[in-house]
């Protein structure tokens, strides 16, 4: 196994830890700072397709703010006081989605068209994170 792909699978781990909990004791500023620090790293290890990296990390958090948005204007979820900067979704759910998104082509890789088993853990492990 590579070594950029335990990286990046520890890296995901720390970023995804200082989102939730960083937001859950009133910083909700560090984790959208973690992950722009580590997106630049990330495009820095991946400089050969950085331009592809960058825009699926846009993608995402086009697309996570608006699902987020949405869940949170249509009372689904909503988020606690010192949890908030941003509305209506957070900007470190927003760098949660980033985050996510810089795994697909690495640490995530080895789900590449096996769509039955990536369809299992998105629904599992997305209904989890919420």
């Amino acid at each position: 196994m590579k070594l950029t792909i335990i990286v990046n699978f520890i890296a995901f781990q720390i970023i995804w830890a200082l989102c939730v909990f960083g937001a859950a004791s009133g910083y909700p500023w560090l984790g959208p700072l973690a992950v722009s620090f580590w997106l630049l790293v990330h495009l820095q290890l991946h400089r050969s397709t950085a331009a592809q990296e960058f825009k699926l990390a846009v993608f995402a958090a086009v697309l996570g703010y608006l699902l987020d948005s949405t869940m949170v204007a249509l009372n689904v979820m909503q988020f606690t006081e010192q949890a908030q900067l941003g509305y209506p979704s957070t900007l470190w759910m927003v760098a949660l989605w980033i985050n996510l998104a810089m795994t697909v082509r690495h640490s995530l890789d080895w789900l590449n068209r096996r769509f039955v088993l990536t369809s299992m853990f998105g629904g599992i492990g997305g209904a989890l994170a919420y």
